[in-house]
């Protein structure tokens, strides 16, 4: 990997490891450092994410929310950091 991830990227992969398949309103509500983040915040990183590899997400049928999932593991992750 060739980039890693920021602080509140990692939060983002912290909730998504934890519970895959959220939409970005339960991450938002997950993320551990208890800031009150913008939902469109929130959304744009996680688009981000997306581009640079993090994250993926599955179109939900009947127009509901969208499910993100991390596509990157804990480990491939720390690996790098540590």
């Amino acid at each position: 990997m060739k980039r890693k991830p920021s602080d509140f990227e990692l939060q983002v992969l912290g909730v998504l490891w934890d519970a895959p398949g959220s939409t970005v309103r339960e991450v938002r509500e997950r993320l551990p450092d208890g800031k009150d983040r913008a939902y469109t915040s929130v959304l744009s990183v996680m688009q981000v994410m997306k581009k640079k590899g993090f994250l993926d997400k599955e179109k939900s049928d009947g127009g509901g929310a969208d499910r993100w999932r991390a596509v990157v593991g804990r480990d491939e992750i720390s690996r790098p950091i540590l």
